[in-house]
């Protein structure tokens, strides 16, 4: 975090659990954001798909991005991977009550959803339950509606159509030229995807396509940490 500090304007990570004073020292290093993803909020369903080391606790999991926000943690993302648990309905409404209570536990920080559609996996994986696009949609919707000033993120697992379409009515943050296979940003096709996508267009095509809605892509956070106490 400090070596990369000085040449990019907002640091953020998705992490893993640590203790309250791991986040506080990375804070103090230029980490600005933290992403937990709970990915089912469904105990007997977490402890299933979680069988070994800290993401075993559903507590520590849960609590988590509390610790990151009560360290100094300036942006909070949650979010649950759909069709990982049977009630995908029950997960939204978990996803929108954690994000209502980060809110106003954490005033001054910004929060942001996510709800990643689960993919097949390259071992085979399939999900228990597939969320039709319709569903989707409506899910995207009532969170938008549900917490109004909260960030909601949309990656390149949905097809580009979708997302254009989400655009207009719910996110407000889209990745974009996206990999999932480890190290396939430097070396691509050396190791197999953790997971398929959907949008392959490059950022400038995503950009391109916010600018024909009538929006204006914002690259960067406007909004950098300030140290009063060297002003």
């Amino acid at each position: 975090m400090a070596r990369l500090r000085p040449f990019v304007p907002s640091l953020s990570i998705e992490t893993q659990t640590w203790s309250d004073g791991t986040y506080a020292r990375l804070v103090g290093a230029g980490l600005e954001g933290v992403v937990h993803y709970q990915e089912t909020y469904d105990r007997a369903r977490y402890a299933e798909v979680h069988q070994a080391g800290w993401k075993r606790d559903y507590d520590r999991r849960l609590n988590s991005t509390e610790l990151a926000g009560a360290a100094g943690v300036r942006r909070l993302g949650v979010g649950a991977l759909l069709g990982l648990a049977a009630d995908w309905r029950s997960e939204v409404l978990a996803v929108a009550a954690h994000a209502a209570f980060l809110v106003r536990a954490f005033w001054r920080t910004e929060v942001s959803v996510s709800l990643p559609r689960i993919k097949p996996s390259a071992a085979g994986y399939q999900p228990l339950v597939p969320v039709p696009d319709p569903e989707y949609v409506q899910a995207m919707a009532a969170l938008r509606l549900y917490e109004p000033e909260a960030g909601i993120v949309l990656s390149t697992r949905e097809p580009a159509v979708l997302r254009d379409g989400l655009v207009r009515i719910a996110v407000t943050q889209l990745s974009a030229g996206s990999s999932t296979e480890p190290g396939g940003y430097s070396r691509p096709g050396e190791a197999t995807e953790q997971f398929s996508i959907s949008d392959e267009r490059s950022p400038a095509e995503v950009a391109a396509m916010l600018v024909a809605a009538g929006y204006e892509p914002v690259w960067k956070d406007a909004f950098p940490l300030y140290d009063a106490a060297n002003q």
